[in-house]
C-alpha cells in the first residue's frame, strides 16, 4: 500500500500517482504477454519490480527480517505454492489435447519458478524483499539521505552490469529474469526510504531522477551497438523517472484506483491462465490495445470471482 506515514494530528495520504502508475504498469506486463508488445514502452516490469521493494522499506523503521519474512510468505510464498499446482492439471489436459505427451512440457528449471514462466515473478520478489529489509535494518544508523544516494547509485551500476551479462548469458529462464531484475533490490530501497520521509520529499528523490538520466544517456550511447542491452537500460530509465515523479505528491485516493490496486496481485496471478484458454480456442485480437484491455478486464471478473470464494486469501 503506497501510504505515506502521518504526523500528529494529520491522517495518513496515499501516493496516489504512484499507485496509478503501478496500474499503468500492470496493464502493460499484460500486453507484453498477450501481444508481444508494450503499449507503455516496456516500463511495467521495472516500475513493478522496484515499487515492490520499495514497498518493503518505506516506514521509517522497517520491519525486522523475521516478521518481514512471515508477512511476505503468507503473501507471496503460499500463493505461489497454490499457483504452481493449479496450472498444472490445466497444461497436462492442453498436452493431451494436442496429442503431445503430457510430461514433455516439464522441465527441471520449473523447480524454480513454477509450470508457467509468469510466476517466476513470485519467489524472486519474495527474496528481493527480504534482503532489502534486512538491508534498510542494517543501515538505519546511517543518514538517510547517504542511503538514498548509495542504494540509487549502486542500482544505476547494477542496471549497466546486467545489461552487460544479458547480452552475453544463454537464455534459459528464469536466470535471464533474475538479471535483469537484480537492480530493483538497490534501487527499490532508494525508492523506500526517500518515501519515508515527510512530504515534501523532492529532494531525497533527486537520486532516483540522477539515475534516471544515467541510465538512459548510456541507453542511448549504446542503442547502436552490441555492448550492452540497450532496452533493458531504457525501459529502467523511463520507469525510474516516472517513479521519481510520481512519488512527490501524495493525495486522497478514490475508490477506484483503490479497487485495482488492491486485485492487481490477483491479476497477476491469473492472466497467464486468461491467456492459455484464449490461445487453446482461438480467440487472438488484431489490435494490441484491444486484446491487452480484453485479457485484462477477464482477469479482473475472475478475481471478483475468486474474491467471493475461500481462495481469496491466495490472490
Amino acid at each position: 500500500m503506497t501510504d505515506v506515514q502521518p504526523t500528529a494530528n494529520v491522517p495518513a495520504l496515499r501516493l496516489v500517482f504512484l499507485d496509478r502508475l503501478r496500474i499503468l504498469a500492470q496493464i502493460d506486463i499484460v500486453s507484453g504477454h498477450a501481444t508481444g508488445r508494450y503499449l507503455f514502452a516496456g516500463v511495467g516490469l521495472p516500475v513493478f519490480l522496484i515499487t515492490s521493494v520499495a514497498m518493503c522499506v518505506r516506514r521509517p523503521v522497517p520491519p525486522t527480517v523475521r516478521d518481514a519474512a512471515a508477512r511476505r510468505t503468507r503473501a507471496v510464498l503460499v500463493p505461489w505454492l497454490f499457483w504452481s499446482a493449479a496450472y498444472i492439471p490445466f497444461l497436462l489436459w492442453r498436452e493431451w489435447r494436442h496429442g503431445r505427451p503430457p510430461l514433455a512440457v516439464f522441465e527441471p528449471t520449473m523447480l524454480l519458478y513454477g509450470p508457467v514462466i509468469h510466476l517466476w515473478f513470485l519467489p524472486f520478489i519474495l527474496a528481493a524483499n527480504l534482503t532489502a529489509v534486512f538491508l534498510a535494518r542494517r543501515t538505519l544508523r546511517l543518514p538517510i539521505r547517504r542511503v538514498i544516494w548509495a542504494s540509487a547509485t549502486i542500482g544505476a551500476l547494477t542496471l549497466l552490469a546486467c545489461a552487460y551479462v544479458r547480452l552475453r548469458m544463454p537464455p534459459v529462464a528464469p536466470f535471464g529474469q533474475w538479471v535483469f531484475s537484480i537492480a530493483c533490490i538497490p534501487l527499490g530501497m532508494a525508492l523506500g526510504r526517500a518515501i519515508s520521509l515527510d512530504a515534501p520529499r523532492w529532494k531525497t528523490l533527486i537520486p532516483i531522477g540522477m539515475a534516471a538520466v544515467i541510465v538512459l544517456a548510456v541507453s542511448a550511447l549504446s542503442s547502436t551497438g552490441a555492448t550492452l542491452e540497450w532496452g533493458l537500460l531504457k525501459r529502467y530509465g523511463l520507469a525510474l523517472l516516472l517513479i521519481g515523479g510520481a512519488s512527490v505528491w501524495a493525495g486522497q485516493t478514490d475508490g477506484i484506483t483503490q479497487m485495482l490496486v488492491r486485485n492487481s496481485f490477483g491479476i497477476y496471478l491469473v492472466h497467464p491462465m486468461v491467456l492459455m484458454v484464449a490461445g487453446e480456442y482461438s480467440l487472438a485480437v488484431p489490435s494490441v490495445l484491444v486484446e491487452t484491455l480484453l485479457v485484462w478486464f477477464a482477469s479482473l471478473l475472475f478475481v471478483f470471482f475468486l474474491r467471493r470464494t475461500p481462495l481469496a486469501r491466495l490472490i
